[in-house]
């Protein structure tokens, strides 16, 4: 168990507003999951998928487009309460958004459109493969989505940011200096650092490395240039330096290319045994579909503690690696301190919720590492 501190760095009311945020993001999340899974499981075993297809007299590539688009304008339906409630009333209430109604709505339907196009294009080509690979078909597909997965990495910095915040290269001389020797000294090559406009939109304060090879950037929001210092600055690029010199973009991609293939395998394996009972003639029955989406979610989210316990994993290196290159514990418990308060992250949250649902350590776990680096190095010196 990580240590706790003696007194509370973070003000107790906002402690406890945190934890009334995240709990109720969370149950808002498992009743989107709730809705989504009771969708499917009523076409599936109400025939309602059948009857949806018996209108639909198309070729099967064309059927399947027409029906993952009506799952997906049904779901959107049904879930855009949801959405608008956690996305907008939500943030907005607990000062986390600043954005109004109609650049919240805009937003939600740029990236509503976005992810449909994405999820028609793979069911799209999963029934492409399925008509000329039946026993093959995941594979197939497996690797379509680590050619799209490439891909979206590669657009990511010039394409997919800028077109929901605006972005501009760092243009003060004497920050880039000290950033780039920062760079230097961690022996990593970086394209540049970037400014990603967080202030018109919201309150929070981030950063992060995107691209891909020699593109490779750091993004840093207006909201963390405006309200850190210097040194809490650097320790947050030292962080996202740590991902570069570890290498842990190729390592999640590779991690997630693996647990994908797990996935579509099983998918295949289980959607094949499950054809024949409800009624289906086949893996390639468009009516399907909804059990295929069902058996897919119900397989990723099984993988996602272990997914998520690799990523913390990442994000440990990362940590370690920053407060060695600064050689300033005291900047990086400073840094996560506030980063944790402006974000509204939960200072110590329950141990089933960062095991099941974090992708980086908790905030306590974070702050007693580099405590314990700042004793030893105390330690060591004397």
């Amino acid at each position: 168990m990580p240590e706790k501190l003696s007194k509370p760095v973070i003000p107790a009311n906002r402690q406890l507003k945190a934890n009334r945020f995240a709990r109720t993001s969370r149950l808002l999340s498992f009743f989107k999951a709730v809705l989504f899974a009771a969708l499917l499981i009523w076409l599936i075993l109400g025939g309602f998928s059948a009857q949806i297809l018996g209108y639909i007299d198309l070729p099967l590539i064309p059927a399947a487009v027409v029906f993952a688009l009506i799952l997906i304008v049904v779901y959107g339906v049904l879930s855009t309460p949801v959405g608008f409630y956690k996305g907008f009333i939500l943030a907005r209430r607990y000062g986390l958004s600043t954005r109004s109604f109609v650049s919240w709505l805009a937003a939600y339907l740029q990236s509503g459109f976005l992810l449909s196009i994405l999820v028609i294009s793979v069911i799209a080509a999963a029934y492409w493969a399925i008509s000329f690979l039946p026993d093959l078909w995941w594979l197939v597909v497996w690797g379509i989505l680590i050619v799209i997965s490439f891909i979206l990495n590669l657009l990511l910095p010039g394409v997919l940011i800028p077109m929901f915040y605006k972005t501009k290269a760092l243009d003060d001389e004497d920050l880039k200096r000290r950033f780039y020797t920062l760079a230097k000294k961690a022996g990593v090559h970086i394209k540049g650092f970037y400014i990603i406009e967080f202030s018109s939109k919201q309150t929070t304060a981030n950063a992060a490395l995107v691209g891909i090879g020699r593109s490779k950037r750091v993004l840093l929001s207006d909201t963390l240039l405006a309200d850190y210092s210097i040194e809490e600055i650097e320790a947050v690029i030292a962080h996202e330096l740590g991902h570069l010199k570890n290498r842990d973009g190729a390592g999640v991609f590779l991690f997630q290319a693996l647990i994908l293939f797990a996935s579509l395998w099983i998918t295949a394996v289980v959607c094949g045994t499950l054809s024949e009972p409800p009624g289906f003639s086949g893996i390639g029955d468009v009516a399907m579909l909804p059990l295929m989406i069902l058996v897919f979610a119900s397989v990723n989210m099984v993988f996602t503690p272990v997914s998520n316990a690799v990523m913390r994993s990442f994000e440990t290196a990362a940590d370690d690696f920053a407060i060695r290159l600064t050689v300033n514990p005291p900047a990086f418990i400073s840094m996560i301190t506030k980063l944790t308060q402006q974000n509204l992250g939960e200072v110590n949250p329950p141990l089933w919720v960062e095991f099941l649902l974090y992708d980086h350590p908790g905030y306590y776990r974070r702050l007693s590492y580099a405590r314990r680096f700042m004793r030893s190095s105390i330690e060591n010196d004397k």
